[in-house]
C-alpha cells in the first residue's frame, strides 16, 4: 500500500469528519452536544476537532425521519479540553475514518463513554 502525502491525508480527515459522517443536509438539524475529540495529526503537526451531536430529520425524497441518532461535526477549536484524543500519522487516521486501517496504529485516549459514542458513529458506513 502506497502511503498518502501527510498534507492530502490531513484533508481527507476534515473530510470525512465534516461531510462523509458530519454535514447535516438542509433538512436535517445536528443538535450539539458539550463532547469534544481533537484528532491530533502528529506528523503534520495539526489538530482536527469534531463535537458529537444529534441528528435530525425527514428525507424529503424518501420520507425516512431520522430522530436523535448520534453524529459529528467538525468543529474549529473549541477553546476547552477535549473528551477524547485520537492521535497518529494524518494518513493512518485518515485511513482509520476512511475503514481502511487498523485502530492499533492510533492511541486513543480520554473519556470512556465518549470514546464508545464517537466509536459507534464511526462504524456506520461511510456516506
Amino acid at each position: 500500500m502506497t502511503a498518502l502525502d501527510p498534507a492530502l491525508a490531513a484533508d481527507g480527515v476534515a473530510e470525512a469528519l465534516g461531510v462523509m459522517y458530519g454535514g447535516a443536509p438542509p433538512w436535517g438539524r445536528f443538535d450539539p452536544l458539550p463532547q469534544h475529540v481533537r484528532f491530533d495529526l502528529t506528523d503534520v503537526g495539526t489538530s482536527v476537532w469534531a463535537q458529537l451531536g444529534v441528528f435530525s430529520g425527514t428525507d424529503p425524497e424518501s420520507g425516512k425521519t431520522y430522530a436523535d441518532e448520534d453524529d459529528v461535526a467538525l468543529v474549529d477549536d473549541p477553546g476547552t479540553e477535549p473528551d477524547v484524543v485520537v492521535s497518529g500519522s494524518a494518513g493512518d487516521v485518515d485511513a482509520w475514518l476512511w475503514h481502511r486501517g487498523a485502530a492499533d496504529a492510533l492511541r486513543v485516549e480520554g473519556d470512556p463513554a465518549v470514546r464508545e459514542r464517537l466509536g459507534a458513529i464511526l462504524s456506520n458506513p461511510v456516506d
